[in-house]
């Protein structure tokens, strides 16, 4: 991908609101370079990650909920269970930005 399709696809986050002295530097020099600040300027929400379990019949079920970061890309989640002795680490999760990744194990 040349110079010219990098700047057509990219994204720039700033973590600052709309408006703020931040956002408006980046937006100027975004537009200084050639690109979208109305397309690729997101604003920057920092990453948060709960979990909540629940057990039924003798499985338990955990449930991830992402919330923040960047909206391009994926967010994966692993749980580990550490007992007295062992520890076991469920598969990789998938789950959309401002999602739900929920496993059962």
């Amino acid at each position: 991908m040349g110079e010219r399709g990098a700047k057509s696809c990219g994204s720039i986050y700033v973590a600052a609101d709309p408006g703020s002295s931040a956002w408006k530097l980046a937006r100027e020099k975004m537009l200084g370079v050639g690109m979208d600040p109305n397309k690729q300027l997101k604003r920057y929400a920092p990453m948060s990650v709960t979990t909540q379990s629940r057990t039924s019949q003798g499985k338990v079920t955990v449930t991830v909920n992402v919330r923040g970061g960047v909206a391009e890309g994926s967010h994966q989640a692993r749980i580990l269970t550490v007992g007295s002795g062992s520890t076991k680490a469920s598969d990789w999760a998938e789950a959309k930005p401002w999602a739900t990744a929920t496993r059962r194990l």
